[in-house]
């Protein structure tokens, strides 16, 4: 199962800096939050290639953050945008909101 987030690694290529690791992660759930805005809107309009490139954007983010549950299931929500079928994107937006929400729960300790 993949971790919710990966601290010691990041606060490791960090040397330590728990400010700056701080300031990252402030910085990631504010744009984070508008990239979930953006993909609530692709997703009521069928927008497949809006899904994929936000899914995509989320998954780098969160990867480089060290958000390796969130950077999974924003994978899979830019497949389905990448494949065009938006069948089960619905469950894949709720399953990245509720990852980024664990995620935050986390890094906030």
């Amino acid at each position: 199962m993949a971790e919710i987030f990966r601290r010691h690694e990041v606060l490791e290529r960090l040397e330590g800096d728990e400010d700056l690791l701080r300031e990252l992660v402030d910085i990631f759930l504010t744009q984070s939050r508008v990239q979930l805005e953006e993909l609530t809107a692709a997703l009521a309009l069928g927008d497949a290639a809006a899904i994929r490139h936000q899914a995509h954007s989320l998954k780098g983010a969160a990867a480089g953050l060290g958000a390796e549950a969130l950077s999974h299931r924003a994978a899979q929500l830019e497949q389905a945008g990448r494949e065009g079928d938006l069948t089960a994107a619905p469950a894949l937006l709720q399953a990245v909101q509720e990852e980024l929400q664990r995620f935050q729960q986390t890094a906030a300790v």
